[in-house]
């Protein structure tokens, strides 16, 4: 069963996303700190409105699925914008409501590739919040893929890493996959060192194993699920561009498939970091 995506969604080369896979049921919305961009340690020049700043559609929220479609596409094809604060907020409210809206303003922000609007794909992630119905985290999934082709700070790339590995970790366990993905292979912004990996590609490892023997030596620390095609693929997808690989990952093949494909990619990771390093000792597990 797929991911009830908007037909649309599917032309946003920019996002990064192929098909979803299987949805899952939802738990209560967390809130949102509304000021965190203001208060990223990342420091005012991320926040610096680039030159000649756009204002967003006021019918962005309301038009059809065919005309956003449409303009979107326009997006694509043309100058890329850099939405004015005003449409910042606008668009960062959008956020905040699940459904369409949340994916549409995703969406949006992404196409903007000024650190204003990077910071605010980022705070929405850090709300941690869990979509009510399957289906409408897709927001949360188009803002964390959009970050995967935006350079980012040591500090951004650190807050990625938090929301993967650190506690608490993005209760969505496909967000938080799409978030790995981006805290692994995001460029560098100019300047600025690589930030060590925390144990993003074992957590990646670690959904190659759910729902085989092998998770009982690295058990899973997501709420259960079947549903793991999507995650299984988007994971195996990641660590291959991470690790400049090819391996093929089949998530329907047997156990004693997918815990060999899942070892490739461990030893890999180790070989990568270090074999007495954290990441590798717990990757080769």
């Amino acid at each position: 069963m797929l991911r009830p995506f908007p037909s649309f969604l599917a032309t946003l080369a920019l996002t990064g996303l192929a098909a979803c896979g299987a949805g899952k049921g939802g738990e209560p919305q967390s809130t949102i700190a509304r000021d965190r961009v203001a208060e990223s340690p990342a420091g005012d020049a991320l926040l610096q409105v680039p030159e000649s700043p756009v204002e967003v559609r006021p019918t962005w929220a309301d038009q059809s699925d065919l005309a956003f479609e449409a303009w979107a596409a326009e997006l694509a094809s043309g100058p890329t914008p850099t939405w004015n604060a005003a449409s910042l907020d606008a668009l960062t409210a959008g956020l905040e409501r699940s459904g369409m809206d949340a994916t549409r303003a995703a969406i949006l922000l992404a196409y903007d590739p000024g650190q204003a609007a990077t910071e605010r794909l980022i705070a929405t992630l850090e709300r941690r919040h869990v979509a009510p119905t399957r289906g409408e985290d897709a927001g949360d999934i188009v803002a964390a893929a959009a970050l995967e082709l935006r350079p980012l700070t040591r500090d951004q790339r650190a807050r990625l890493q938090e929301l993967v590995v650190g506690q608490p970790h993005h209760p969505d366990l496909e967000v938080r996959i799409e978030i790995a993905a981006a805290a692994l292979n995001a460029p560098e912004a100019q300047g600025m060192a690589p930030e060590p990996d925390q144990g993003v590609g074992a957590f990646l490892v670690r959904v190659l194993r759910a729902e085989t023997p092998a998770q009982q030596d690295d058990p899973g620390d997501w709420k259960r699920t079947t549903n793991l095609a999507w995650a299984k693929s988007r994971s195996a997808q990641a660590l291959n561009r991470a690790l400049g690989l090819s391996l093929e990952c089949r998530p329907d093949g047997s156990w004693a498939y997918q815990m060999e494909v899942a070892q490739e990619f461990a030893d890999a990771l180790s070989k990568s970091n270090g074999s007495d390093s954290p990441e590798g000792r717990n990757a080769g597990q």
